[in-house]
């Protein structure tokens, strides 16, 4: 376990709500994580008003005007932090604040004009491949490594909520780690009321 590194992904969990967003860093911090992982956008730039995910996203907007509190929080925690953006008006504030590594969802795997925006920032970024295929994630390490970007990460996860264990598919760790050669980390999408949840980390690390 020495070398490996535990991210607290925060993503949404927040509900949209600072005071959760802030506590959420403290909790992190508490259980000994290395990293959070914060997912940040502006629903205007990634769905269309009126549709029922404008309206679900705009219920889980951290706005712009609390990034300083979230972040001033970290600092004061003394715990880095990744971010996933999902477009490049939040990118572009977001890299005022200095992330130590950008998250590409596996939705924005093919998003050409994000990920050329990101890889100009000369942060380090690392990849969701859950729902992608093999080319998928090809195409986009090689679109990063021809544009002189840093490709530091994949993350195997299933994306569906929550995974059935028998879905969970870990080995996968294995195939991504000999073809594309990259260090790689798991998501856990499954149920936590499932009494072998820990042993699935347990095992990701096994199998690298």
């Amino acid at each position: 376990m020495s070398n490996t590194t535990i991210v607290a992904e925060i993503a949404c969990a927040h509900n949209g709500s600072k005071s959760n967003l802030l506590r959420l860093i403290n909790i992190a911090k508490k259980s000994d994580c290395d990293i959070v992982q914060f997912q940040f956008f502006k629903p205007d730039e990634i769905s269309i008003k009126g549709t029922d995910d404008y309206k679900i996203l705009s219920k889980l907007e951290i706005g712009k005007k609390y990034y300083n509190s979230v972040f001033k929080e970290c600092k004061k925690l003394n715990i880095p932090f990744w971010c996933m953006v999902s477009d490049i008006h939040t990118a572009k504030i977001i890299n005022t604040f200095k992330p130590k590594m950008w998250r590409i969802h596996s939705s924005d795997i093919q998003n050409d004009a994000l990920i050329k925006y990101l890889i100009k920032t000369k942060k380090p970024i690392s990849l969701s491949t859950g729902g992608s295929t093999i080319k998928e994630i090809s195409n986009c390490i090689n679109y990063i490594k021809k544009n002189k970007g840093k490709i530091s990460l994949l993350s195997h996860g299933f994306q569906g909520y929550p995974t059935p264990i028998d879905e969970a598919n870990i080995n996968f760790i294995k195939t991504l780690k000999k073809k594309f050669k990259i260090d790689i980390s798991y998501q856990d999408h499954t149920s936590p009321t499932n009494k072998i949840i820990n042993d699935l980390s347990d095992i990701a690390i096994a199998v690298g």
